[in-house]
């Protein structure tokens, strides 16, 4: 069980921050449960390094507010990380023209996330991704932390035509997702 999978997490390290998406993509596969330290604090930069078991360092007053939002954040995904299933969304690149995603499903709960990534040079303003996993009749709200805005998706639309995304170079989105219980439950 690596706490810490790696010492490539300082911010002096060439290609750090896309690095840790590559590991993230690449472990997730084999190890559910792994852990990491981020010493960068924009929003790109400490999404690309959220796992089950997650840090920050080098604090000070004026990282405060991006710590907050990182653990507020990867408080909420974090159990998505460590017991869902997990499904890449784009191919496996260490390039920096391209965009990076995945999922975590929780599909015991019927919730998850999807974790969206747009390297500094990827010429491409827009994507779709089509998410994994879900049920195709039902519907799911869908969160976008960075719009504050939730809106309802059937699990078809969802995996058919995908969640659009449209962000600016070396910017990224997580979108958290659960199962709307049908009417005869509420």
């Amino acid at each position: 069980m690596p706490l810490t999978r790696s010492d490539f997490q300082f911010a002096y390290m060439t290609n750090v921050v896309d690095g840790n998406q590559c590991h993230t993509y690449g472990a997730s596969s084999w190890l559910p449960f792994q852990g990491t330290g981020a010493y960068v604090y924009d929003t790109y930069s400490f999404r690309s390094f959220y796992l089950a078991s997650f840090g920050m360092g080098g604090l000070s007053p004026g990282t405060t507010a991006a710590q907050k939002q990182a653990y507020r954040e990867c408080k909420k995904l974090g159990p998505n990380i460590i017991q869902g299933d997990y499904y890449p969304l784009t191919p496996y690149s260490r390039s920096n023209n391209v965009w990076m995603a995945w999922q975590f499903d929780r599909p015991d709960l019927g919730e998850g996330h999807a974790q969206v990534f747009r390297r500094t040079n990827s010429p491409i303003a827009t994507m779709s991704f089509q998410l994994q996993g879900l049920e195709p009749e039902m519907s799911y709200e869908v969160e976008d932390f960075d719009k504050a805005e939730r809106s309802s998706l059937s699990g078809q639309y969802l995996m058919k035509t995908g969640l659009t995304v449209k962000l600016g170079p070396r910017a990224s989105a997580i979108f958290y997702y659960k199962l709307l219980k049908p009417v005869s439950e509420r």
